[in-house]
């Protein structure tokens, strides 16, 4: 397969997924984090918006820029992710395009783009989809920069880089300590072109001033309380929670987890060890040692920070940061080691180039199967899950329901979002209960709460066990899918 049928199937891939990613951007209502950014901008509370771990600094410009120019609409805060998913696609590209065998290169740009779980993140006012994209750009020039031997003059190019990547979300400086760690073993083997001079001060300068800031940044919303998002296990933490959102959305097989969590860590440790070992031998930067670098940064210090300064492991949405440079250092370890060619030494030229092309294309395939599979599914949950929000708040007020107790998937877009664009829910009395504590019956504290509220507005059907239990006289008065107001009687 040549380089040009490789571009036209990218720009393919590239359309439609972008179209996929603003349908579901256009349908599906604000979010819990979206309408908490949302909350601090419009109000303008700068003491808040610094101390708060949600505020990804590039998403909320761009989400301002939007309320000021076009007004007060979900899809246009979204837009900014949405612009980022083509270069996030085409970064990829060029990342498996680097790759000598195309064939290859096809099989790892397929599993890096049909990624249902990095995908959502375009369609949200978040950073996450931004900082991706320039996680993916800023790999490629690293490689470029390293195996060339470029002039260290191209390195303010991957400062500005390392910048927009933290500004787009904090999370990735893990990744931004790798790449400071390059340009410093850069100087120690002495490569060409990296004498001590201006630029080197300079570059060395902007790296820890950016380093800095965004340090100050964290600590400030560690002092605020709100850096608590994480996990306590490694494994767990970082792999276990990306796979769990990667494979069967809603159906969770649990044996399946744990087994990818291990697999990801062994093709770590070959590709790692393997690329360290060619590195010390050879003093040479190649894609796979500046790769390694980069994922060993990621998990290294993610542990040391952890054991340091108790600072919880990467979760869920924060590990995205791994998948590409991991997935491509794999298939790099993969070409490298000539893993994939020994399948093929028996073979004649032609058979050769049948036999890859038939695993490339199967692989795809397979890839592409499972991501509209789960992409729909998880893109059917979030519609389903703030399908009946307005509803609900729409016969509350004819209701002139007082006191209130919801669920934070209801109360929180309520009164972060939904009473700046509808004055009318501002006559909602309403106070947020944690749902999931009701699920015990016995919890005397949390359904002494209860009895201060005429209404309830929840979703988990344990709740109204609990209330039988407790024999509460209540009523359920209307039901949306699995979403209930109820109404306590004899208030």
């Amino acid at each position: 397969m040549n380089r040009k049928t490789l571009w036209s199937i990218h720009i393919l891939i590239t359309f439609l997924l972008t179209f996929a990613v603003a349908f579901a951007a256009w349908h599906i209502k604000i979010s819990y984090d979206e309408s908490l950014s949302y909350y601090v901008l419009k109000t303008n509370d700068v003491k808040r918006m610094l101390g708060l771990a949600n505020t990804h600094w590039l998403n909320s410009f761009f989400m301002k820029l939007s309320m000021l120019t076009v007004g007060d609409s979900v899809f246009a805060f979204r837009i900014a992710s949405i612009i980022a998913f083509p270069f996030y696609a085409t970064g990829l590209f060029k990342l498996s395009l680097l790759l000598k065998n195309h064939w290859l290169a096809l099989a790892c740009y397929a599993l890096l783009i049909f990624n249902p779980y990095t995908i959502r993140f375009f369609s949200l006012a978040r950073g996450y989809g931004m900082a991706m994209a320039f996680q993916a750009w800023l790999l490629y020039y690293l490689i470029i920069i390293l195996k060339n031997e470029k002039p260290v003059q191209a390195w303010y190019k991957i400062c500005l880089l390392c910048a927009l990547i933290l500004l787009a979300n904090l999370s990735y400086l893990y990744t931004v300590f790798g790449v400071f760690g390059l340009f410093l073993l850069q100087m120690i083997t002495r490569q060409k072109n990296y004498q001590w001079n201006t630029n080197i001060r300079k570059i060395i300068t902007l790296f820890i001033l950016i380093i800095v800031s965004a340090s100050g940044a964290l600590m400030i919303c560690r002092y605020a309380g709100d850096l608590w998002f994480g996990g306590q296990n490694f494994v767990a933490s970082i792999f276990g929670s990306f796979w769990h959102h990667y494979t069967y959305y809603g159906t969770d097989i649990q044996a399946l987890r744990p087994i990818l969590s291990m697999l990801t860590l062994v093709l770590i440790g070959i590709s790692s060890g393997y690329f360290i070992y060619h590195f010390w031998r050879t003093k040479r930067f190649t894609t796979g040692a500046i790769l390694t670098v980069i994922v060993l940064a990621i998990f290294g210090l993610n542990i040391f920070f952890h054991y340091a300064f108790d600072t919880p492991y990467l979760l869920k949405r924060t590990t995205l940061q791994w998948w590409t440079p991991v997935i491509v250092l794999t298939f790099f370890c993969i070409e490298n080691l000539k893993l994939f060619s020994k399948f093929l030494i028996k073979l004649n030229l032609n058979q050769q180039q049948i036999f890859s092309a038939f695993f490339s294309l199967t692989f795809s395939f397979f890839i592409m199967l499972h991501f509209s599979y789960q992409y729909y599914a998880n893109y059917e949950n979030r519609i389903e899950r703030h399908r009946y929000d307005v509803q609900i708040y729409d016969d509350l007020y004819y209701k002139k329901a007082n006191n209130v107790g919801m669920s934070r998937h209801f109360c929180t877009p309520l009164k972060n979002y939904y009473q700046f664009i509808e004055p009318r829910y501002l006559q909602l009395s309403f106070d947020f209960i944690y749902e999931i504590r009701l699920a015990d019956c016995n919890n005397e504290k949390v359904w002494s709460k209860v009895a201060l509220y005429d209404y309830l507005v929840i979703s988990e059907p344990q709740t109204i066990t609990c209330m039988k239990q407790r024999n509460i006289n209540f009523e359920i008065i209307k039901t949306y899918g699995k979403h209930h107001i109820i109404h306590l009687l004899g208030k």
